[in-house]
């Protein structure tokens, strides 16, 4: 499922390694859109709530990192349709417990990188 994942954003996302301080906002809106990715990959695994979840979620980090509600909202409707649009992005045999394990593991990445984030600020 990971590596299913990694190829899945790596057509969807990619970085640029400018400034320190770039690339660490890079790394917290590419791990907020992994997040968003497992749990479109496991919703039938683990229920929609969860990837709604990660969708308002990811909208909230975009706003951390400087972008406007609007800006956040476009940029999280246009990965949503990536996503939608993208037969790998359906795993109908996925685990609901490694599911969830990896959302938990994704989600604590999330939260260190936005830590980091905010102290550089």
């Amino acid at each position: 499922m990971r590596k299913l994942t990694a190829v899945f954003l790596a057509g969807v996302l990619h970085s640029t390694a400018q400034a320190q301080a770039q690339d660490l906002m890079s790394q917290v809106v590419q791990s907020s859109f992994k997040r968003m990715a497992l749990a479109y990959m496991c919703r039938d695994a683990i229920g929609i709530s969860h990837y709604q979840a990660a969708r308002i979620a990811a909208e909230g980090v975009l706003q951390t990192v400087g972008s406007s509600a609007d800006e956040a909202t476009l940029a999280v409707d246009e990965l949503d349709k990536k996503f939608k649009a993208d037969p790998r992005a359906k795993n109908p045999a996925a685990d609901a417990g490694k599911c969830l394990e990896q959302m938990n593991e994704a989600s604590h990445d999330l939260d260190v990188l936005l830590a980091k984030f905010r102290t550089q600020k």
